[in-house]
């Protein structure tokens, strides 16, 4: 399960009129997770973590705790950052349960090959693009125990769950001079828009975790006894629960993405965006 969040900036034309354009399709993954720095400082510091660092605040607070973990001496106060992420962040699900956020490599650099970026036969005269590919994946291992009497005692042991965002590109069309006013601008526009993918997809680890707590599942502990004729199909309803849950989470995350995406790119954001350099150097 894959699916683009696509973003482009649309450089003004004679007329002063603007245009974006954006879209979903569905794409293979390649896990990676690596930050780098950005040559105009517009990236993520690299020696934050994004992906947790919601859950961290968050917890701090709920708990009335300051949001460094530290008084006003400089002391630490409360648990520390690992101990949050790793131990306390989350609600309550079972041990089973295996999550995984999988960040792309966020570039160093943008794509300055082509003169037109974007997919081809997309919108002409693109400034920038930039694509974020969320995906992700679900597997289960179930247990039994012997069947007794016609009935098998089943329960989950693990239930992994990964989730990528992955590939990351970002182009800033050819036209601009590297280090021009065009292109740094578009540069600094187009990673504003990683800069919050990353942050709303950190986030969703939370949302999810607390989402599938909700779910009810056999635990080797609680197994469930089901004729041992109807094993598979109660296996494949559970599985089934599960998928919707995360099916739906999914899609509360791309529409956050969209979302962020459109405001971004709304008209009056472009009229600050093409402000910042004169006119004729578009």
């Amino acid at each position: 399960m894959s699916e683009h969040v696509c973003v482009t900036l649309v450089p003004e034309n004679e007329e002063g009129k603007r245009g974006v354009t954006s879209g979903t399709r569905a794409h293979a993954l390649a896990p990676s997770a690596r930050h780098e720095a950005d040559l105009f400082g517009a990236l993520p510091d690299a020696r934050e973590d994004p992906l947790h660092r919601p859950i961290v605040d968050d917890f701090r607070a709920r708990h009335g705790l300051p949001a460094g973990g530290r008084d006003e001496l400089g002391q630490p106060l409360g648990p520390s950052d690992a101990e949050i992420k790793y131990r306390l962040g989350g609600p309550s699900l079972p041990s089973i349960f295996h999550l995984s956020f999988a960040l792309g490599a966020i570039p160093g650099s943008p794509d300055h090959s082509l003169d037109r970026p974007g997919p081809p036969g997309g919108i002409a005269n693109l400034a920038g693009y930039t694509r974020v590919t969320l995906g992700g994946k679900m597997g289960v291992t179930w247990g039994r125990n012997p069947p007794v009497g016609g009935q098998v005692r089943m329960f989950l042991s693990s239930v992994d769950v990964t989730y990528q965002l992955d590939p990351i590109v970002v182009q800033v069309s050819s036209r601009y001079a590297e280090r021009s006013c065009p292109y740094r601008v578009t540069l600094a526009h187009e990673m504003d828009h990683v800069g919050s993918f990353v942050q709303l997809f950190g986030s969703g680890e939370r949302s999810l975790r607390s989402e599938l707590a909700g779910v009810s599942v056999p635990l080797a502990s609680a197994p469930v006894s089901v004729p041992s004729a109807k094993a598979a199909d109660r296996e494949a309803f559970v599985e089934q629960q599960l998928m919707k849950v995360i099916a739906a989470h999914r899609a509360t995350l791309r529409a956050r993405m969209e979302s962020d995406r459109d405001q971004k790119d709304a008209p009056a954001s472009y009229v600050r965006v093409y402000a910042q350099c004169p006119r004729g150097e578009w």
